[in-house]
């Protein structure tokens, strides 16, 4: 069994229930987004930490205020998004009031991101990186951050998305499930193989927990996604 295939639409329909579901409907206008939220998303999404104290409303303007829209190529939205990332650590290191060392948010943007403008895009961090771009060889930046998103253009994203959200709308599901299911592929992908192995654990927990009827359509999903998943070649880690 390919665990990151056959099981990311269950991890991205338990995290769905769990918290996205309520984030993305609440976000579904960037004028919503506010430092209430970015600490919110960040918590449950373990991102806070880059993030410093009374910054988070200057952070949510930097995300609204990006460019970014659904549907725009990958390439083209992480420029954007990593343009708008370097002015604001720029203005953030001017800043009266800076204290420590100031980083790149690049996953918490993404993340956020992702909320606001849901369709065609995905979320990056340290894991899905690694499976798309192999082992960081050096500290994170803007550039691996773009190189993620370049190479998964290259490698068949739009493709395998519209594959995957055919399959999930037919079941009369929200087709956002498509961009989670594509990133929680990505996330077990990265994950070293005895944490796979964990997860696929605590999944099947999860389904079975479900009712019958439900547990039966989110197998069924998640058979019809992994068929996709398994032929795709998104990066370079498989």
């Amino acid at each position: 069994m390919d665990i990151a295939a056959d099981y990311a639409f269950a991890l991205a329909y338990q995290w769905w229930l769990n918290c996205d579901a309520y984030f993305a409907n609440a976000l579904r206008s960037g004028k919503v987004l506010n430092g209430d939220w970015v600490r919110k998303i960040g918590f449950v999404y373990l991102v806070n930490r880059s993030i410093r104290k009374n910054r988070e409303d200057s952070f949510a303007s930097c995300i609204r205020e990006s460019g970014q829209i659904n549907g725009m190529p990958l390439p083209e939205r992480a420029k954007l998004l990593s343009c708008a990332l370097t002015k604001w650590v720029g203005e953030e290191r001017r800043h009266p009031n800076a204290q420590g060392r100031i980083v790149f948010p690049l996953s918490a943007a993404s993340k956020i991101s992702w909320f606001v403008w849901p369709c065609g895009w995905t979320m990056y961090d340290g894991l899905a990186s690694q499976a798309v771009l192999g082992a960081k060889t050096a500290t994170d930046s803007v550039d691996r951050m773009e190189s993620f998103y370049s190479t998964l253009s290259k490698n068949g994203w739009n493709e395998v998305l519209r594959d995957v959200r055919l399959d999930i709308a037919e079941c009369n599901m929200d087709e956002r499930l498509a961009e989670r299911t594509l990133d929680k592929h990505l996330f077990l992908l990265g994950l070293p193989m005895d944490r796979r192995t964990e997860q696929e654990q605590q999944l099947e927990a999860f389904l079975s927990a479900l009712p019958k009827q439900a547990q039966d359509e989110a197998r069924c999903i998640g058979r019809k996604v992994g068929v996709h998943l398994r032929s795709a070649r998104l990066g370079t880690a498989h």
